[in-house]
């Protein structure tokens, strides 16, 4: 319950260091915020029924290396719901990661923003936006998104627009995007090592991907479906 969390105060709930929460059934912090410390996960048993919800209009989980150096989030087997605002913002470095786990995010405007961190969603994760996704910044170690799904998102479920990363792989999902929907814009986006595309189920009726196709340097498409791959000479 919020009980068991930190005391708030003035709405904002600041995570002890090296501790892990358990979500049991509906856990509903509004219209606290939480600050996030040094290692921390938030974990259920079970992400139909074990659910972490805040009607903050602000970011719901905030992450700053600036003032907590050598950050790891981690959130396993449950479903978050920022129902008024933004679901994260976590600024890092080369240390700093946030890690989704079979999370389901739902009934959230926003996903948020990454800069300088190491971002992965995998195990049968589900993201649904109804505003906007993911949006990344600065640079990046890696972004990892596979064996999960993104399906009745609105706006760019990751949007890199600039942003720099050494890897980036993206496998094993299902993506559906639906009008007025992009899977992926990487207009501008700086690969210093090798972005890989690989066995994912693309469908739906918008578009899936934007400033970058099969023939971009140092972007490999292989085994997808409803895309082109790239063609190994």
């Amino acid at each position: 319950s919020l009980a068991d969390f930190p005391t708030p105060v003035a709405n904002v709930i600041t995570l002890a260091d090296e501790t892990a929460y358990l979500i049991t059934g509906t856990v509903d912090i509004s219209p606290n915020r939480i600050v996030v410390g040094v290692k921390n996960t938030i974990a259920g048993t079970d992400r139909q029924n074990d659910i972490l919800m805040s009607d903050t209009t602000g970011v719901m989980f905030t992450m700053d290396n600036s003032v907590t150096p050598k950050v790891t989030l981690v959130f396993d087997n449950l479903t978050l719901k920022a129902t008024a605002g933004t679901l994260i913002s976590a600024t890092g470095g080369t240390a700093d990661q946030v890690t989704f786990i079979s999370t389901t995010i739902t009934a959230t405007p926003n996903g948020g923003t990454f800069s300088g961190v190491v971002f992965s969603m995998r195990t049968s994760s589900l993201t649904s936006f109804s505003t906007n996704g993911f949006v990344f910044s600065g640079t990046n170690p890696a972004l990892t998104f596979r064996d999960s799904s993104a399906t009745n998102n609105v706006g760019t479920v990751f949007d890199c627009t600039s942003a720099t990363f050494s890897v980036v792989r993206i496998s094993r999902n299902s993506i559906t995007a639906s009008s007025g929907n992009t899977f992926l814009n990487a207009t501008g986006t700086t690969i210093t090592t090798a972005a890989n595309i690989a066995l994912n189920i693309l469908s739906g009726t918008s578009t899936h991907l934007v400033g970058v196709d099969e023939n971009t340097a140092s972007w490999v498409f292989t085994a997808n479906q409803g895309i082109t791959n790239t063609s190994i000479a």
